[in-house]
């Protein structure tokens, strides 16, 4: 049942070319309430970011082709500065190579790990985590 008083949730893109890692992740974001636009090239992100309202951006460092998820991340702080980018990759080496330029999110990673890290990003803080959580499960039952 859903409450009117609620406001609707908040659109994150998820740019990951793993189709299972995409799945999974996509699950566990809109199990905390977010809806999702998938993108697995840079082409298909690119053209969400243009028409659509997008609250965060969540990419995969590892992305094939010429222009990874690092260099993605750096064009859209520069072409739409107002949307947090949130990078994720299962190598070390890779994390390293934003530099604290952003944060990087290291797979694998469990929900509360993602729902803290996007918390985090997006300024609601740890502890609206677990009220979301509780809001979700109630409302499945």
């Amino acid at each position: 049942m859903t409450d009117a008083s609620k406001a609707p949730a908040a659109t994150i893109l998820l740019i990951e070319d793993n189709s299972l890692v995409a799945n999974v992740t996509a699950e566990m974001l809109e199990e905390d309430g977010y809806r999702v636009q998938r993108a697995d090239t840079v082409d298909t992100a690119l053209e969400i970011l243009t028409s659509r309202d997008i609250c965060l951006v969540i990419c995969d460092i590892g992305l094939p082709g010429s222009v990874d998820g690092l260099s993605l991340a750096r064009h859209i702080r520069e072409w739409k500065p107002a949307i947090p980018v949130l990078l994720m990759t299962g190598h070390e080496a890779r994390a390293a190579q934003a530099d604290g330029e952003f944060l990087v999110l290291q797979k694998p990673f469990g929900f509360e790990s993602l729902a803290r890290f996007v918390s985090f990003v997006l300024g609601k803080g740890a502890e609206s985590v677990d009220q979301r959580r509780s809001s979700t499960r109630e409302q499945s039952r």
